[in-house]
């Protein structure tokens, strides 16, 4: 039906990422960790401009002192999910899914993050020798990882769908 018109179906996607990864996977750290939030989007993170304090909210639970390290790149293509992806809007049913004249889906976003903060973020990621490939990789895992989670609302699993495919063509 209409993933598979809008990505080639979900075996296709899959097997896009996984072409995808193992083209950076040489580029993630094997051996190194860090202590991790788990679930770092933009509704996990309340900011008051009064007192200038940044709280992480819900973080994912761990049961014993190893479950708090996590690799890396985890938190940071999770943050990159809201930054660059666009997660919050789809999330939030801030969208609208149309057909080009190829008769190809499209997903339309109703505003967008602004520019300055993707600029800024990956910025940052460079100063902090975070590959922007990599991350971006990492977070098209993320979409797709949405997409059973999301299977009671068919219309964002095909928003999520779209938007990792084009992660993966960016």
């Amino acid at each position: 039906g209409l993933l598979e018109r809008g990505v080639g179906g979900i075996d296709a996607l899959v097997a896009r990422y996984m072409k995808a990864f193992e083209r950076v996977r040489g580029r993630l750290p094997a051996n190194r960790l860090v202590a991790g939030h788990g679930d770092p989007c933009f509704s996990n993170i309340l900011y008051s401009k009064t007192s200038q304090l940044l709280k992480l909210i819900d973080p994912r639970g761990a049961e014993s002192e190893d479950d708090l390290y996590t690799d890396p790149y985890c938190d940071v293509a999770k943050l990159s999910h809201s930054v660059l992806g666009a997660y919050d809007f789809i999330n939030l049913d801030k969208f609208e899914i149309t057909v080009n004249k190829e008769l190809h889906l499209r997903l339309e976003l109703d505003g967008s993050p602004p520019d300055w903060a993707g600029m800024t973020f990956m910025s940052l990621l460079a100063e902090a020798g975070y590959e922007i490939r990599a991350v971006r990789t990492c977070e098209a895992s993320l979409f797709i990882s949405m997409l059973p989670l999301h299977i009671d609302r068919p219309r964002k699993v095909l928003g999520f769908a779209i938007r990792a495919a084009q992660i993966l063509d960016e």
